[in-house]
């Protein structure tokens, strides 16, 4: 056969088997017979129709379900975001595998669904399948970048800016990674050149978010009411109960009168018990009131900031649990599918989701959790062991392990510790031990059958 036969049979594969690890990131959808809904769903698929200020919302990943179709069906959503995981690991394998990469991104597909909740987040109308691919694109952009042709830094970089501007937490979990990239640099005495991309696609996932809200909205505006997550996480935490015990009455605090009464966890505050909270102001003007006591309490409390911060990002980092709120369906998505999609309300109904079939996270966390694990800490073993033989390498693998602090640092800190947070995006470390250790570890079992 001819070289160029061979090169073009190369190329059906390697399209085959992306059209089939597509396919396989759909599987977590297509069980439950409906794309996935978690609780904060339905206000994107509103916002996606009728755009509008909301201090806990971005509109970014609203105005990508618009352009996705969401007016006619859910399916396009999830099913670009498939097509953008596709893309990373296709991108990963091209770069880190040498031989069969058809056979090895089938492979790593497979196992990426059956061992990390990934195809739960790609099947899931949600930002969060993105934070993964964020690290993963910036992680390879800063190892690899120079070894790819000009489109494929193109598609990882705006794979990067798009990440960077669909959620409030991906923001800062984007400017670590370049500011880990940028000491990387330095301390290995590289080119900058790397970090040319990664630096312009924060930028421009920066510079998106006021775009789009300016777009949607008429005002120009980054994230509104990240103080506020950041004071229920210190209600949760106790430091603003023993402040206002210690210290009201105070001037122009509403929350004096609640302070007996205080909710005792984040989601208590803001989504639950939320009367302390709706008397202060609620989202639109209770935040200079939770300004004044989070300054005050940190003035008073310094160590106690210090040590609940920290242990809320211990937590974060095990927290990584499958299936958060996937058990149950919420009357508001059944009413914005309803309304929106009328067509579509019987598949809706019908999905394994609404009839509260979706039972067996329990059992996959059994499997799951232990494997993350082991995935995290073999990403800092490779870190160690690839340092001398290959800085790339061990490059890539420090990206993704800051990428994973910088993103339970985030959600840990700045908001409250939660599975899905984490889960979201520990499957790049399960990706990034079997694709660096999978291949030694396959050439050395041939080398010990060609001995015998």
């Amino acid at each position: 056969m001819s070289t160029l036969a061979l090169a073009e049979e190369g190329r059906l594969q390697r399209f085959l088997a992306f059209i089939a690890c597509t396919l396989l990131l759909l599987s977590a959808a297509a069980l439950n017979g409906y794309p996935l809904l978690f609780p904060d769903s339905g206000n994107y698929m509103a916002l996606s129709i009728v755009a509008e200020e909301l201090p806990y919302r971005t509109l970014v990943y609203a105005a990508l379900l618009t352009i996705l179709g969401t007016q006619w069906t859910l399916w396009g959503a999830v099913v670009f975001q498939a097509l953008c995981i596709a893309c990373v690991l296709d991108q990963t394998v091209s770069l880190l595998i040498t031989r069969h990469r058809p056979l090895w991104l089938l492979s790593l597909t497979v196992a990426l669904v059956l061992l990390t909740g990934l195809p739960w987040y790609v099947g899931q109308i949600m930002p969060d399948v993105f934070t993964g691919a964020l690290v993963l694109a910036a992680g390879l952009l800063v190892a690899f970048g120079d070894r790819l042709p000009l489109w494929r830094r193109m598609i990882l970089a705006a794979l990067m800016a798009l990440g960077t501007a669909i959620h409030a937490s991906h923001l800062p979990v984007a400017l670590a990674l370049v500011c880990a990239g940028l000491l990387l640099c330095w301390v290995q005495r590289r080119k900058r050149r790397s970090l040319v991309l990664p630096a312009l696609a924060l930028a421009a996932g920066t510079i998106a978010i006021p775009a789009v809200h300016y777009l949607e909205t008429g005002r120009a505006y980054m994230h509104k009411g990240g103080d506020i997550f950041l004071f229920a996480r210190l209600v949760e935490d106790g430091i603003v109960a023993r402040y206002l015990n210690e210290h009201c009455p105070l001037p122009d605090t509403v929350l004096c009168a609640f302070k007996n009464q205080m909710p005792t966890t984040h989601n208590g505050y803001l989504w639950e018990d939320t009367q302390a909270f709706d008397m202060a102001g609620g989202w639109d003007q209770s935040g200079p009131e939770s300004q004044r006591i989070m300054l005050a309490s940190l003035r008073h409390y310094p160590l106690m900031h210090l040590q609940t911060a920290l242990r809320s990002f211990g937590r974060q980092l095990v927290l990584i649990r499958t299936g958060d709120y996937l058990r149950s369906s919420f009357r508001h998505n059944a009413a914005v599918v309803e309304i929106m999609l009328p067509w579509e309300a019987a598949a809706y109904h019908g999905a394994l989701q609404q009839r509260r079939l979706l039972r067996f996270f329990d059992e996959l966390n059994w499997l799951q959790v232990p494997i993350a694990l082991a995935a995290c800490l073999g990403l800092a073993w490779l870190v160690v062991r690839k340092w001398r033989r290959d800085r790339s390498l061990a490059t890539f693998c420090l990206m993704l392990l800051a990428g994973l602090l910088a993103n339970a640092l985030a959600c840990g800190i700045l908001s409250n510790p939660q599975d899905r947070y984490q889960n979201r995006v520990v499957w790049i470390a399960v990706l990034a031990v079997a694709v660096v250790a999978g291949p030694s570890a396959f050439a050395s079992l041939r080398r010990q059958k060609s001995a015998k």
